[in-house]
């Protein structure tokens, strides 16, 4: 997410920074900015900061991307007087898990697509917001799939070739018949990406 982002960022702010640390001086732990630009907002200096919520996750409310923002903006609520001191503020661009933004966040990333446009000399800022709001719904896609993976049941490849009666690793697959005939490969019709402890294996023929 931060690094699709990031890349609509340095087409307008070349210096733009991630992760940047020592923003605030009583707490030079703390890293409010996922990117710190000066693309985002006109004359200042922004720290943007990224997050996902599902709306269907505890305490989601009616409006999962607000609440999103809610909670970033109190977490970084007493550390917001020293940031602005240095010309610093603090925005959250909060997504929905299935890749609605937030309207703040439409409008952050529009500023950045103008700012890009004319920095590098191309007409429709419009084309450039479109494909980088694509690059951040494939990383929400892939995000959500990688969650999905990590539930599924881990199988050991002794497991997965006793179920699927075949050996990811190339054995013998199908229930095997004396005269050679190619039994039943239930392997092939289980498909391939099956979650193993060592990955993914295929088990297709």
């Amino acid at each position: 997410m931060r690094d699709a982002v990031h890349e609509l960022v340095t087409l307008a702010d070349p210096s733009a920074e991630t992760e940047a640390e020592g923003l605030i001086p009583s707490r030079p732990y703390r890293r409010p900015a996922d990117i710190l630009t000066s693309a985002a907002l006109p004359g200042s200096l922004a720290a943007l900061d990224i997050g996902v919520k599902a709306p269907d996750a505890v305490g989601a409310g009616e409006d999962c991307v607000e609440t999103m923002r809610r909670e970033k903006v109190a977490a970084y609520e007493t550390d917001r007087p020293e940031l602005e001191e240095q010309g610093i503020f603090y925005r959250p661009l909060t997504f929905s898990a299935y890749g609605r933004p937030h309207p703040e966040a439409t409008a952050i990333m529009t500023t950045i697509a103008q700012r890009a446009a004319r920095r590098r000399g191309v007409a429709n800022h419009e084309l450039i917001l479109r494909r980088a709001q694509v690059k951040v719904g494939v990383q929400l896609a892939r995000r959500a799939a990688r969650m999905v993976l990590a539930c599924l049941p881990r199988l050991s490849v002794s497991e997965a070739a006793l179920l699927f009666g075949a050996d990811p690793a190339g054995g013998a697959t199908g229930d095997e018949d004396d005269d050679g005939g190619g039994g039943d490969n239930l392997a092939g019709r289980a498909g391939s990406g099956l979650v193993t402890a060592g990955g993914n294996a295929d088990l297709g023929a």
